[in-house]
């Protein structure tokens, strides 16, 4: 063979050595390969920092008009707010790194840091945090932000040096978890109405962790980390969020390296994702699903009889069969260990002993020795399991429930109505029991379930009002804590809903994705600072 063709050869043999070694370290999850018998060359894994992450087509990037989720999430990585939220929903410092209530809670000061800077070099100063908050004033009255609920109770805002003291109408619904909107440069505006002008081409400059590099509003957003942010952990990466047509397509890219992290909410996501080469990392969601009482019925209006109902469930076999297991139980409505308190202290066994024990004290016994039990009036107990059509978790929720039910000495059956019936049904009272549920916002105002008079269970409770009330009111992190702990007293021992499961949602990342990846329901991005992916 002569020697041309020898390093020919030679060169092609090289060649493919060194094609398998990089299809085969892509595969290795960062292991390093040995190719060669007896040779300890080897070849590690290639890191980029470089995250490619999916969104779908929004309608502009700035934090007071913008109406879409995706933008909602990825601004908390540009901006920050004047608190933010930690695992178990308490206010922790952020932009203000303190703040305290007057006597009568009807004014809120924030002192601002000293050493918060944007994006572009000037410094953040309670004046920024003042005209944020009167854009957001003025932004209420024509239904544009996303932020209206918070600022809702605000009468006016004003600075003296490096303090923000709020004004609100009223000393409600004025806790710390409403100042969780972003704060806004006012240098980057001509005026408050120059905020409301800026649309599809605006470029954000914000105090966050990352900055916006690049937008093109039909392609991607890229965000670089800001090497000037006040907070301890600096990002070490650069965020690409591509715009696709539909966000569920986006798993499809992750074999190819072109996205690296998705979120899905879909109860049967195993299913979707199955066979397919992810790492899944499930996290609690704010959507609770209850069976709530009506307790303005005669049977129903005893605590006993409720407790009765949820001793015979199996919430566990809920769980597993209508929710694929990617629910959590919890023992009450709230956020589960919200403000740290454990919320799996009171969760509800399934006994039917117990269940027979609570109706015999509640009154209800076989008096006629027929399979049935009955009130001293002779009445049975008959309970319809009202669902809406079209949600195929309830559906299988209710024939979970009846089954539980028809063992005890009782009537159940289950009806079914389309969105228009079953609202309908609710509103007017014309239930006994139903299957919900509520997406929750952040700050966990549970009047709306809980407040007599404004419930859907018809629940009444005057303690239970006063403390939701208190929990609005502007008192201090030990004393919200108490009140919450007596509001889940109550709540365990009045039964006016059964929670049957918290949902949880999941990020999805491609295998080659490292790093730590810890969603919240309301920041999504909270751990995106060190991801990185090796091929």
């Amino acid at each position: 063979m002569n020697n041309a063709k020898r390093r020919i050869i030679i060169s092609y043999l090289a060649a493919v050595m060194l094609s398998t070694t990089v299809l085969a370290t892509g595969c290795s999850d960062g292991n390093i390969l040995d190719i060669g018998g007896g040779n300890d060359d080897a070849v590690a894994a290639e890191v980029s920092t470089d995250i490619s992450i999916p969104i779908e087509k929004f309608r502009t990037l700035n934090p007071v008009l913008t109406r879409d989720k995706d933008v909602y999430f990825m601004e908390k990585l540009v901006y920050e707010s004047l608190v933010e939220l930690d695992e178990t929903l308490v206010p922790q410092p952020s932009i203000a790194s303190d703040w305290s209530f007057s006597d009568d809670g009807m004014t809120l000061s924030f002192e601002i840091r000293s050493d918060v800077y944007w994006h572009d070099g000037d410094r953040l100063t309670a004046e920024d945090v003042k005209f944020t908050i009167d854009t957001l004033l003025k932004a209420q009255y024509s239904g544009h932000s996303l932020y209206d609920a918070n600022i809702a109770n605000i009468k006016s805002v004003k600075t003296e040096g490096s303090s923000v003291i709020v004004s609100f109408r009223t000393a409600s619904d004025n806790c710390v978890e409403n100042f969780v909107f972003p704060i806004i440069p006012e240098h980057q505006f001509r005026s408050i109405n120059d905020v409301f002008k800026q649309n599809e081409d605006f470029i954000p400059i914000g105090t966050g962790p990352y900055f916006v590099s690049e937008y093109d509003s039909v392609k991607r957003v890229v965000l670089e980390a800001n090497d000037k942010y006040f907070g301890d952990k600096k990002a070490e990466n650069r965020l690409i969020f591509k715009i696709i047509p539909n966000i569920d397509d986006a798993v499809n890219l992750f074999d190819i390296n072109d996205l690296m992290i998705t979120y899905s909410q879909a109860t049967d996501r195993d299913k979707i994702f199955s066979g397919l080469d992810v790492n899944i990392y499930p996290y609690v969601s704010n959507e609770v699903e209850v069976l709530g009482f009506n307790c303005s019925k005669p049977a129903f209006s005893d605590r006993r009889v409720r407790q009765a109902i949820a001793c015979s469930i199996d919430t566990q076999s809920i769980i597993e069969n209508a929710y694929y297991n990617n629910a959590i139980r919890n023992d009450n409505i709230y956020y589960p260990n919200y403000l740290g308190k454990n919320s799996s202290e009171k969760l509800i066994g399934q006994s039917y002993e117990k269940a027979q024990k609570l109706l015999a004290e509640s009154g209800y016994i076989n008096r006629d020795d027929d399979i049935y039990v009955e009130n001293s009036s002779g009445a049975e107990i008959e309970i319809g399991i009202l669902i809406n059509s079209g949600d195929a978790s309830r559906q299988t929720a209710a024939d979970l429930i009846k089954n539980s039910l028809d063992k005890l000495p009782i009537h159940s059956y289950i009806i079914v109505k389309d969105w228009s019936g079953y609202t309908t049904d609710l509103n007017s009272g014309n239930y006994d029991v139903f299957i919900g549920g509520w997406k929750v916002e952040s700050d966990y105002d549970m009047g709306f379930a809980l407040h007599s008079g404004s419930n859907p269970a018809r629940y009444t409770n005057t303690e239970m009002d006063a403390l939701l009330d208190k929990m609005k009111s502007g008192i201090d992190a030990e004393t919200k804590l108490e009140t919450f702990t007596r509001i889940k007293e109550i709540y365990n021992e009045d039964l006016p809903y059964f929670c049957l499961a918290y949902k949880t949602y999941a990020a999805v990342t491609a295998k080659s994705m490292k790093g730590i990846v810890k969603p919240y329901f309301f920041d999504i991005y909270r751990t995106s600072e060190d991801w990185k992916y090796e091929y």
